[in-house]
C-alpha cells in the first residue's frame, strides 16, 4: 500500500513539478501525454500530435525508432517553443512498454549562446536603424534642396524659352513665305524645340511641387465627361497634324466625381499626347470612361509599336529610358507618366499599362466615386477596340 501510493506521488510530482523536458510517444509516434514543465516551454499543448510536430528536424533525418535502440545514447535536439525559436534538448529516448518516454532537460549552454547571440543581433539592428534613420533625414533634406533647385532653374528657364517661342511663332506667321526652303526648315526646327523645352519646364516644375508634397488634390463635385471632351480638343490640333483620329467613348450614366478636375485634366492629357505620338498615322487612339463598381476607369488606347516587357516596370518611373520607339522619332524626357501617377495616387486610385509588342498600349486608371480610399482595385486586362492585321 505505501509502495503504491509512492509511486503515485512520485508519478504526480514527475508530471506537475519535474523541472525537466518529458513527452511520452506511442509506437508510432503520436505523443499521448507530456509533463507541465514541457508543456509550457512549448507553449501549447502537443497531446495528439506526431514527432515530427515537436522536433525541428532541419535534416529530415530524425527517426523516433533508430534514436530509441539505445537508451544510454544522449541526443542534442531541437523543438519549437513558444517564443518562436528552437531549443535545445539533451534527450534520451526509453521504450517501456507500448511507449517510448523522451526524457531529457534544457540545454543550458546552448540557450544562453542563442540568447548572446540574439542579444548581439538586436544591439546591431538597433546600430543599423539608428544609422538609416540619419541617412533617411539627409536624403531628405538633399530631396528638399534638389527641389528646389529644379523649381527655381525651370522658373528662371520658362520666361527665355516663351519668349524664344513667341518670336519664332512671329516668324513663321509673317515672313516664312521669304525665306529659303532650308532655312524655314530651321525655324520649324527652332520652334519644336522651343515647344519641347517648354512641355520639359512644365513637367519639371510638377515634379518639384509634387516631391515637396504640394500635391493634395483640391477634390470638387466634376463631370469627368467635360474634362474628357476639353482634353479631346485640346489634342485635336496636333492630332490632325499627324493624321491620328482620336475618338472619345463616355458612359451616359457617369455621375459627378469629387476630383480636381485641372490635375485629373491634365492626366488624361498627358495620357492622350503620348498614345498620339507613339501611334502610326492614319490610326485611331481611343479614350474611354467606363463606370466599374464604386469606381470609374479611363482608359487612352494606341495602336503604336507597344511596350517592351522590361519597360513596363519602369513606366511610371522619372526619367525612365528604353520605351518604345515614338511613332513621331519624338524624343520623351519619361516625366508625364510619373506626374500622372502621383497625381492619380493623390485621388487614391490606380494606374496601370496594358500592352504587346506590335498590339499597341493602353493605359488606364481608376477613381473612386466617392470621397473615400477605395476597396483595393485589381486592373483588368483592357479589351483590344479594333482587329488586329
Amino acid at each position: 500500500m505505501t509502495t503504491t501510493s509512492n509511486l503515485s506521488s512520485v508519478s504526480h510530482y514527475l508530471r506537475e513539478h519535474a523541472p525537466f523536458f518529458y513527452i511520452g510517444f506511442d509506437r508510432q509516434g503520436v505523443v499521448l501525454e507530456t509533463n507541465n514543465f514541457t508543456t509550457e516551454m512549448l507553449g501549447k499543448s502537443v497531446v495528439g500530435k506526431s514527432f515530427k510536430d515537436v522536433f525541428v528536424d532541419f535534416q529530415r533525418s530524425l527517426d523516433m525508432i533508430v534514436l530509441s535502440q539505445d537508451s544510454t545514447q544522449i541526443h542534442r535536439l531541437e523543438v519549437a517553443t513558444s517564443i518562436g525559436l528552437p531549443q535545445t534538448i539533451q534527450c534520451g529516448f526509453h521504450p517501456v512498454d507500448d511507449m517510448i518516454l523522451a526524457i531529457g532537460h534544457v540545454d543550458i549552454t546552448n540557450m544562453q549562446t542563442v540568447q548572446r547571440q540574439f542579444i548581439e543581433m538586436n544591439n546591431e539592428l538597433n546600430v543599423v536603424t539608428r544609422q538609416l534613420q540619419k541617412a533617411n533625414a539627409q536624403l531628405e533634406k538633399l530631396n528638399a534642396l534638389k527641389n528646389k533647385f529644379v523649381g527655381f532653374a525651370a522658373h528662371d528657364l520658362r520666361k527665355p524659352v516663351g519668349v524664344i517661342q513667341t518670336y519664332t511663332e512671329f516668324l513663321i506667321d509673317g515672313a516664312r513665305d521669304r525665306l529659303t526652303p532650308e532655312h524655314a526648315q530651321f525655324l520649324d526646327i527652332i520652334h519644336n524645340r522651343a515647344q519641347a523645352m517648354a512641355r520639359l519646364i512644365e513637367e519639371l516644375l510638377d515634379i518639384a511641387m509634387i516631391e515637396s508634397g504640394r500635391n493634395e488634390p483640391n477634390l470638387q463635385p466634376t463631370d469627368l465627361g467635360q474634362i474628357l471632351q476639353t482634353a479631346h480638343v485640346s489634342l485635336k490640333q496636333i492630332a490632325d497634324a499627324k493624321n491620328v483620329r482620336i475618338e472619345t467613348v463616355t458612359d451616359p450614366d457617369l455621375p459627378s466625381l469629387p476630383l480636381d478636375p485641372l490635375k485629373i485634366e491634365q492626366v488624361i492629357v498627358n495620357l492622350l499626347s503620348n498614345a498620339v505620338e507613339h501611334t502610326l498615322p492614319g490610326t485611331t487612339v481611343r479614350l474611354c470612361a467606363r463606370r466599374d463598381g464604386d469606381q470609374v476607369v479611363i482608359s487612352v488606347s494606341d495602336q503604336g509599336p507597344g511596350i517592351p516587357e522590361a519597360m513596363k516596370d519602369k513606366l511610371f518611373q522619372p526619367f525612365a529610358r528604353g520605351q518604345s520607339q515614338k511613332a513621331g522619332g519624338h524624343q520623351s524626357h519619361g516625366l508625364g507618366l510619373a506626374i500622372a501617377k502621383r497625381m492619380v495616387d493623390a485621388h487614391h486610385g490606380k494606374i496601370w499599362a496594358d500592352s504587346k509588342i506590335g498590339a499597341g498600349a493602353t493605359f488606364a486608371f481608376s477613381l473612386p466615386l466617392a470621397r473615400r480610399k477605395p476597396a483595393r482595385f485589381q486592373p483588368q486586362k483592357i479589351p483590344t477596340f479594333w482587329n488586329q492585321s
